[in-house]
């Protein structure tokens, strides 16, 4: 379902009371966690949403290939979901530090050095997606430098 910031998604009951649940943003709901009367605690994620009409691509770029990538370049994007078509994007934001950075394992240092590739996210945009191009799908993005 379509949701707006701020409408009611669902109700918690507490010893007789009743409290909203609330949407944190506009969009769509992509999953629900809980069924009617569930017991639920603090900090369960009880649904998911997404902006659908504001889609994007993570791309995990070598750092080898950013030398001349920049803000704004234009982007050729083909998605598994909706195969044979080509959508258009920009580059909207370079990141600032390498996926090895955030990892839950980093690492270990062993007293030996191999270089590594690192790879730096890169966020871009999609204009124009179709209702087949859906959060989490594998897409290919040839970027113009």
């Amino acid at each position: 379902d379509s949701i707006s910031q701020g409408d009611a998604v669902g109700s918690i009951k507490e010893s007789g009371q009743s409290a909203a649940v609330t949407s944190m943003m506009d969009g769509t709901v992509t999953k629900n966690n809980v069924a009617q009367n569930q017991l639920v605690k603090a900090g369960d994620v009880l649904a998911q949403t997404a902006d659908l009409s504001n889609i994007y691509i993570t791309a995990n770029i070598k750092e080898t290939d950013l030398k001349d990538l920049e803000e704004g370049d234009s982007v050729d994007i083909t998605v598994d979901g909706d195969s044979g078509k080509v959508f258009k994007g920009n580059v909207k934001e370079i990141g600032r530090a390498t996926n090895s950075i955030s990892s839950m394992l980093p690492a270990q240092n062993t007293g030996n050095y191999t270089k590594v590739t690192q790879k730096i996210p890169v966020k871009i945009s999609i204009e124009d997606a179709s209702d087949k191009v859906l959060p989490g799908m594998n897409a290919e993005v040839k970027i113009s430098i």
